[in-house]
């Protein structure tokens, strides 16, 4: 095929295991991808503590000296890991997406338009304040959505490439085709005349 030639190694190597992915699927098996594509190497709770304190105080330099109760936010910080290992992802991805939601919360903080500035872990817990995880994974899944749409449109021009050089190397052939039966009428027409 003609667009094998346009891709890359690591394209290669993706649809081999998306190919994988979907007999294992098909089998019954969980697949999930590899650990390396987690955008945040969160690996111990205290890690995912420390990681949403540091967004909180980038976000709110005024807070920076707030108390923790290490205690509580480790309570908190687990039911919110939980929440993510439901969906039926391991613990190492549970946090690395607990981190994505973190870093959304204070990136659009001004989405929520809480009466105060966000103080505390507390924020992400799993009762009362439920809605606030939820509306974060719709926030989330809105960003991958739109980071896959990027994605398939990059993927989109390379196709279009792709069909376009497919279709010149067709014309490219079609013309040697032409040439060669000129060739052979000459060749007939010329054993005509001289025999």
């Amino acid at each position: 095929m003609v667009q094998d030639l346009f891709e890359s190694e690591e394209e290669r190597e993706a649809k081999k295991i998306e190919k994988y992915k979907e007999f294992l699927i098909e089998k019954g098996f969980r697949v999930e991808d590899p650990p390396k594509s987690l955008k945040f190497n969160i690996t111990r709770l205290d890690d995912l503590i420390n990681f949403f304190y540091s967004r909180m105080s980038l976000n709110n330099p005024k807070l920076r000296q707030i108390k923790r109760n290490l205690g509580r936010d480790r309570k908190i910080a687990s039911e919110f890991v939980k929440s993510r290992m439901e969906k039926g992802i391991n613990r190492q991805r549970a946090l690395s997406e607990a981190a994505e939601l973190i870093d959304i919360l204070f990136k659009y903080e001004d989405r929520f338009k809480f009466k105060y500035p966000i103080e505390s872990i507390g924020i992400l817990g799993q009762k009362n304040l439920r809605w606030v995880t939820e509306k974060l994974e719709n926030m989330l899944l809105r960003e991958k959505i739109y980071e896959k749409s990027i994605n398939l449109k990059e993927f989109n021009k390379k196709l279009e490439k792709a069909q376009e050089v497919e279709t010149e190397l067709e014309q490219l052939d079609r013309a040697d085709e032409l040439e060669q039966i000129l060739k052979e009428m000459d060749g007939h027409y010329g054993e005509e005349e001289s025999g």
